[in-house]
This record gives C-alpha cells, sequence and structure tokens, in this order.
C-alpha cells in the first residue's frame, strides 16, 4: 500500500478536526454580543466602556478600566500641555509627579446601558455622561484648591520646618489638581481662574525656593553611623548641611538618639534598634519620630547593629528622609 493511501484517513481525521474547531469557533464568535464586538465610541455626550469578567461586579469594573484607558490616552497628550496654556511653570519634579495611571480617572456616576451572560461569562457595557463627568472633576479641583488655602493660612507664620512640611503637602494637592485639569481639558472643560492659579505657582515657588535657604544640622551627640545615613539622605534631597548649628530661621537641628535591645535567639545574635529622630527649630522642638527595626548575626551584636541599619536606610530609601524624621 502507497504511503499516501496510508495517511489519507489521517488527513480526513486531521480535516474533520480543523472544521468542527473552525465551526466552535465561529459558533463561540456569534454568542459573544455585537455591541461587545464592535464597542460605541466616544462623542460629544458620552463617554464608554466594555469588558468582561467571571461575575458582574468584575466585569463592571473592567469596562471602567477599560473606559478609563480610553480616556487616558487623551490626558496623558494633553497634560504636558496644562502648564503652558495656563502660562506657569514648575520643576521636572513635579512634572514627573503629575503622570497619573488610567486606574486614578474616577468616575463617580455611570450606567449599565448593555449586560448579557454567554457560557458564564458576564459581558458589559458601560456609559459615563459627560457632562456629569466635568462636573464632578470641577467640584473635585475646588475642593482640594481650598484645601489648600487652608494648609497655606494655617502654616503661613510658623517656622521654617512646618512651613517647609505644609508646602510639601501643598505641592501634592497641586499636582492632583494638574491632573484633574488634564482630564478636563481632555474633554474641553476647563476649571480654576487665573488668581487661583497664579496662587499655585506662586506656592509653588515658595516651596522651590525653601529648598535653596533651609539646612539642616546633625547634633554631634547623634551616633555617627546613623548620623552618617540621615545626612546621605538630606543631602541627596539637594538640601544643604551645614556642620555647625547656626541657630537661625532657616536652620534645622536633628538630634539622633537609639536605644538598643540585645538578645540571642536560636544561636542567631538580635539586636533591635530604637531610633529617635527629633527636629529642632530655634531650639524649639517641632517634630519627632521613632523608628525601630531588628537586625541579627550568627558572629556578634554589632554585626547584628549593621543588619538593622541596612533596614533602617532601607526604610529611608522607600519612605523618604522627611516621612522618616516626622516632617511629612
Amino acid at each position: 500500500m502507497s504511503l499516501s493511501r496510508k495517511l489519507a484517513p489521517v488527513i480526513l481525521v486531521l480535516a474533520s478536526i480543523f472544521i468542527n474547531s473552525c465551526a466552535s469557533t465561529n459558533q463561540a464568535l456569534n454568542q459573544i454580543p455585537s455591541w461587545y464586538i464592535n464597542p460605541k465610541q466616544n462623542n460629544s455626550q458620552f463617554l464608554y466602556g466594555v469588558a468582561q469578567g467571571y461575575n458582574l461586579h468584575e466585569a463592571k469594573t473592567a469596562a471602567l478600566y477599560e473606559a478609563s484607558s480610553r480616556l487616558s490616552s487623551t490626558v496623558s497628550a494633553t497634560t504636558n500641555l496644562i502648564r503652558e496654556e495656563n502660562n506657569y511653570s514648575t520643576n521636572e519634579e513635579i512634572r514627573q509627579n503629575i503622570k497619573q495611571t488610567s486606574a486614578e480617572i474616577k468616575f463617580n456616576n455611570y450606567k449599565v446601558i448593555n449586560s448579557e451572560v454567554v457560557n458564564t461569562i458576564f459581558y458589559v457595557e458601560i456609559e459615563i455622561e459627560k457632562s456629569e463627568f466635568v462636573k464632578f472633576y470641577r467640584e473635585e479641583i475646588e475642593k482640594l484648591y481650598q484645601k489648600i488655602i487652608d494648609l497655606d493660612r494655617n502654616s503661613a507664620n510658623q517656622n521654617i520646618i512646618s512651613r517647609y512640611s505644609l508646602l510639601k503637602k501643598i505641592s501634592e494637592l497641586s499636582n492632583k489638581i494638574d491632573f484633574y485639569k488634564s482630564v478636563l481639558s481632555s474633554l474641553g472643560g476647563k476649571a480654576l481662574a487665573s488668581e487661583k492659579l497664579k496662587n499655585l505657582q506662586k506656592l509653588n515657588q515658595e516651596k522651590d525656593s525653601l529648598n535653596l535657604v533651609i539646612e539642616f544640622y546633625i547634633d554631634k551627640s547623634s551616633p555617627k553611623d546613623i548620623g552618617a545615613i540621615v545626612s546621605q539622605a538630606i543631602s541627596k534631597q539637594n538640601i544643604k548641611l551645614i556642620m555647625q548649628d547656626t541657630n537661625s530661621n532657616n536652620s534645622v537641628r536633628v538630634k539622633i538618639t537609639i536605644l538598643e535591645n540585645r538578645k540571642q535567639l536560636f544561636g542567631q545574635y538580635m539586636n533591635n534598634l530604637t531610633i529617635k529622630l527629633e527636629s529642632f527649630a530655634k531650639n524649639k522642638l517641632v517634630k519627632n519620630n521613632n523608628i525601630e527595626v531588628t537586625g541579627s548575626s550568627a558572629s556578634d551584636y554589632s554585626l547584628a547593629r549593621k543588619s538593622a541599619l541596612r533596614k533602617f536606610e532601607n526604610m529611608i530609601n522607600n519612605q523618604g528622609i522627611f516621612n522618616i524624621l516626622g516632617i511629612d
């Protein structure tokens, strides 16, 4: 028997499987809702999103994310233009901070306009009315701006470290406003009058100027190893470190004390450090924080201490030195 005749039954079986597979695929595709396969496009009145999930809640959440992803592509193109359009500038740090993800776009009011279950999979289409969406973001911007005004008023006459701390919070709120404005602008909406924008500019510039004049001094009574870690972290913020406390209006004295708790556990040397950080302005305590870290070593307590201090450094890298000092 020839090879071709031997293979003929096999070829027929494979062809049958392929045809049945194609038929099953076409059947499955035919079952998927047409509104899901060909979703509505955003228009002047509504925003849309479609998605699927294993339950209705999952499908709705995914549809909201899909709607925000559609919008975010417009937002990302708009964000870089926001400050230019309003004729004010800021530093690179803030420009980077206003880059947001689509997950941060909030839809406070939406409707499920289509919902269908096919083979236990939930398909959903949502609709968001643009006018309600724009109204929500305008209100959010005004709320944030009022928070900024309150923070500014409450910290105007405080010491430099408290003022700097609140200006950092104001800067973060200002970044949120920038993002919300970019969302509105991508939809053709506007928010905040020019005098309010100028006020935000002035406050951000004040924070930048404080960065240039504020100076930190690590108290000489502080443990040298921990003092070196804190000094390095402050220097990375481009803030001046001084070797002698001037007790000026611009200086901040940081005093560090440490409590060690040593014990052996399962053959390991354990060293628990309680690091107390106090910040003084004009010899008045204004901020403080306690940090606990534990290190271990198979050799001795000094290596266990070094292990704990590595964890302390990691905390600074993850949370920021100002958060560790209690300033944020």
